[in-house]
């Protein structure tokens, strides 16, 4: 086990920078822009676009623009690009098979927190106020 230990810690830096937050994601944003369909997006990322697009963006364009009120579609397209970016890596079904062995180990080792447990350890990776 302790000869595994280099591999170990090189697995978890590479992981640990592909995940890093720093410049909007970019080296995850690079390696999924070029993966292969089907994969398992980290919504975490796409919920952070949905929501900036959100809140930066107002709903429609108003009288401050000359016109009457009208719907920003440019806000539309945008949240519509994120989520068709999510579809479109779901697009292809897994064709894998079932691995009872793996199901069983993950279902015996996995953790499940609570809400609270949850909300501490994303404290720690991204300090904010509840």
């Amino acid at each position: 086990m302790e000869e595994d230990k280099p591999k170990l810690i090189l697995k978890y830096k590479t992981l640990q920078a592909i995940t890093s937050c720093e410049e909007n994601y970019k080296v995850y944003r690079q390696l999924i822009a070029n993966v292969k369909p089907p994969a398992i997006p980290s919504i975490s990322v796409y919920l952070k676009d949905i929501t900036f697009i959100n809140d930066g963006n107002p709903d429609t364009l108003g009288p401050d623009f000359g016109k009457p009120n009208l719907i920003n579609f440019n806000k539309r397209e945008k949240l519509a690009d994120v989520i068709l970016e999510i579809r479109k890596l779901q697009a292809i079904p897994y064709s894998e098979k079932r691995t009872p062995v793996l199901e069983a180990y993950l279902m015996a080792n996995g953790t499940i927190l609570d809400e609270d447990s949850i909300w501490q350890a994303s404290q720690i990776a991204e300090p904010r106020n509840k």
